[in-house]
């Protein structure tokens, strides 16, 4: 890149070029009246896994299914309609950040000892049997408990 060239002298290592700094974290309140967040704006996913647009997604479904309904009616959405959104879609991704969390903290133990990252050795035959590993692509496909459009 041209125009960095003049910064070139400041990288002394690879390391010095990482550009993205997640922070695995979730707001504690999604909504306020006539806001709801979902996606990043509401919680924030690493891309460990490469769930964040996954969850966003899924983010959207629930907000749809509590939305619409209510939206056919003349009346305001009310807070307990956002509330019923976060407590559906919450669960789901606090287990996603915690595996994330898991996996961020056993790649750097990897690193830092030196050691290649790869699973445990009952896991890389468990993987072998066809089954687990169609469960293993699903759960990792569509995360844990993913909601249903209801329209």
């Amino acid at each position: 890149m041209p125009w960095l060239s003049d910064r070139l002298h400041l990288l002394a290592d690879f390391a010095d070029t990482t550009l993205l700094s997640i922070d695995i974290s979730r707001l504690t309140l999604w909504h306020q009246p006539g806001l709801l967040l979902i996606g990043d704006a509401a919680h924030v996913i690493s891309p460990v896994g490469g769930n964040g647009i996954l969850m966003a997604i899924q983010d959207a479904v629930a907000a749809a299914n509590h939305l619409a309904p209510a939206l056919r009616t003349s009346q305001p959405i009310n807070d307990e309609v956002l509330a019923a959104i976060q407590t559906e879609r919450e669960p789901t991704i606090r287990a996603v950040q915690a595996d994330q969390v898991r996996i961020e903290q056993q790649a750097a133990a990897a690193r830092e000892t030196g050691r290649a990252i790869s699973p445990p050795t009952f896991l890389r035959y468990l993987s072998k049997i066809p089954a687990i590993r169609r469960r293993a692509a699903r759960s990792n496909a569509y995360g844990p408990r993913p909601p249903r459009l209801q329209l």
